[in-house]
């Protein structure tokens, strides 16, 4: 009876060097390929949209992992965000997203204020206030 029991007792010292790197390879894996956080703040995630006439037809939406621009006429182009970063200034924060679309790497810089609702404008057009339109 104890040969038995110190036979399965071996094996398992044996078989736990094959059992352990096994696992740590796959908690790696799965750590490795797990979707990332891509830091979005809440007051960002949404639909935003202009009252200024000239750009009726367009819209875009910031989401947890992707940005969808609405380029007019019913088309829109979807990139994958990657990063974003975020720096104070004064009453509001200068936010740029770095997003992947069709494989090249964009990204787009405005500047987030609350002091005249929730409101952003883009650093390439100051005089244009988007609001959000729809939370998520």
């Amino acid at each position: 009876m104890r040969t038995e029991k110190k036979q399965k007792t071996s094996a398992w010292k044996q078989l736990r060097w094959i059992f352990m790197p096994v696992a740590i390879y796959a908690v790696f894996l799965l750590w490795q390929h797990w979707p990332k956080s891509r830091n979005v703040p809440d007051e960002l995630a949404g639909v935003w949209r202009t009252s200024d006439p000239k750009y009726a037809d367009r819209s875009f939406e910031i989401g947890l992992v992707s940005v969808n621009f609405g380029t007019g006429e019913g088309q829109s182009h979807t990139g994958f965000i990657e990063k974003v970063d975020g720096v104070s200034d004064g009453g509001g924060t200068v936010y740029t997203i770095s997003y992947i679309e069709d494989g090249v790497e964009n990204q787009f810089s405005f500047y987030y204020s609350e002091q005249r609702g929730k409101t952003i404008v883009f650093r390439n057009q100051p005089n244009i206030i988007w609001s959000k339109v729809k939370e998520f």
